[in-house]
């Protein structure tokens, strides 16, 4: 399969899917936060029940979003690797004489592009986007928490 062919495809599934994991995305990332709102806005009265629903809603919206960065996440490394590999057997072909060495050639393989899926352009699915989800959660989280805590203080 050349790389032409993979590329092809990533941009059909990229032009498919990208409106609609966009709205996952937020739609989870907003569900977060309605948890963490509940939790908070509820805890003096009921904390069992209401730590418990926001344990299972969190952990669930939590594994679907970092599941989607992480499983998106991996068409750039595989990219990568199949370019590694298409490069070294290049290089095999030019050495043991099957093919004339081509500059043209060895510049357009160094300077691919890395591909990777994004959900309209706004949101890039990649590995590091793990950890951008879960410091950002982490931070607003900790911002409201201290927010209530101020105000039952006063």
């Amino acid at each position: 399969m050349n790389r032409n062919r993979i590329i092809n495809v990533l941009e059909e599934i990229q032009d498919i899917f990208s409106k609609a994991s966009l709205v996952i995305c937020i739609g989870n990332f907003m569900s977060c936060f309605s948890n963490l709102g509940e939790l908070i806005f509820y805890s003096p009265k009921r904390i069992a029940l209401i730590l418990i629903e926001a344990i299972f809603l969190s952990t669930s919206t939590l594994v679907t979003l970092l599941s989607i960065f992480y499983s998106a996440g991996q068409v750039p490394l595989e990219l990568n690797k199949f370019s590694r590999i298409n490069r070294k057997q290049c290089q095999k072909r030019a050495f043991s004489g099957e093919i004339e060495e081509n500059a043209q050639l060895d510049r357009m393989l160094l300077q691919e592009e890395t591909f990777v899926l994004s959900g309209c352009e706004m949101i890039y699915f990649t590995r590091s986007g793990i950890l951008t989800v879960l410091g950002t959660l982490l931070t607003y989280g900790l911002l409201v928490v201290s927010v209530d805590l101020k105000k039952e203080n006063k």
